[in-house]
């Protein structure tokens, strides 16, 4: 593991290039990298993805038809694709609209060859309903600033995949999010509680970025699209605090070390992590080599809510 002085080096140029990105955000230039998932992608992999993102929102979240048809839709950070909305679209959702504080850089025309390839693999009434000029972007804006953007209950559905855990306040987005959300409406939301491989990927713990105080946490990733590092119960409580029926469907186990996708480790995911079932002794040791290290707000977490790398929250708002 890197030492004390490299950290301490590191952690000091994370600071810059995050003053530099809030610097250069607010002179206008909202394009970025951040997103770009099906750019990187041959376009049978790109399509392939957005029906496994499509359908991961129908399987965790337990959509079923009048979930969607008829539905006005709000998705967070769609990226460099539109095609998770065009397959809502095409099952009969009346509204798409999605919204993103960053642009994500992409080649038009090779949306539109995915977007071709994806409307040729749906059933001919579905293909009738998919219309890449129904979706309403909105760009330079969180989630957090929805309720600025959206009347109150504009929506009968919120989702998101890999994007809350990128907005530092993501506590006000939530807060956002509800109150343009429609009494009884629901929300879908693929949460990743790791470091993004921020520390990860350089030969720390993969629960170094837990380690650090919250002031210096707070100057590299704030305003950024660093984690936020909130975890499990943060997520729990909140929407406990709203009373949503809501379900956390761990799909993640992270790593011990460096930083991959592990997905689905349970089968279809479950509620909470089981040791000698869901992870051994390597995890159990890795545990114990950094809880001590850990800043005092993790320290006290339970080992299935510090090894949980993914979640997918699953919640209904009351009526």
């Amino acid at each position: 593991m890197p030492g004390f002085v490299y950290r301490s080096i590191y952690i000091s140029r994370l600071i810059a290039s995050s003053l530099l990105r809030r610097l250069r955000f607010a002179s206008g230039r909202i394009d970025s990298a951040t997103g770009a998932t099906t750019t990187v992608l041959d376009t049978e992999s790109a399509v392939a993805y957005i029906h496994r993102t499509f359908h991961d929102y129908l399987r965790y979240g337990g959509l079923a038809g009048k979930d969607i048809i008829g539905a006005r839709l709000l998705e967070i950070g769609p990226g460099d694709s539109l095609g998770v909305g065009l397959r809502f679209l095409a099952r009969g959702a009346a509204r798409y609209v999605t919204l993103d504080k960053f642009y994500s850089r992409h080649d038009p025309a090779r949306a539109r060859a995915i977007y071709e390839r994806l409307r040729h693999d749906l059933p001919p009434a579905e293909q009738a309903l998919f219309d890449p000029a129904r979706i309403e972007t909105f760009y330079g804006h969180g989630a957090q600033e929805a309720d600025q953007i959206f009347a109150p209950a504009s929506f009968d559905g919120i989702l998101s995949r890999a994007v809350l855990h990128e907005i530092y306040a993501v506590e006000s987005a939530i807060l956002a999010l509800d109150r343009v959300l429609k009494p009884g409406g629901w929300m879908i939301h693929k949460i990743d509680l790791r470091d993004d491989g921020l520390f990860s990927s350089r030969g720390f713990h993969p629960l170094e970025f837990l380690t650090i105080s919250d002031p210096v946490y707070w100057l590299l990733s704030y305003d950024t699209d660093k984690a936020c590092r909130r975890p499990l119960p943060f997520y729990r409580g909140i929407l406990r605090r709203l009373n949503y029926q809501a379900r956390f469907i761990i799909t993640g186990l992270i790593e011990t070390e460096g930083y991959k996708a592990v997905e689905d480790p349970t089968g279809d995911g479950k509620e909470v992590l089981e040791p000698g079932i869901d992870y051994g002794p390597e995890h159990e040791k890795a545990l114990a080599a950094i809880r001590p290290r850990l800043s005092h707000e993790f320290r006290s977490l339970s080992d299935s809510d510090l090894l949980a790398a993914s979640v997918f929250l699953a919640a209904r708002k009351p009526l």
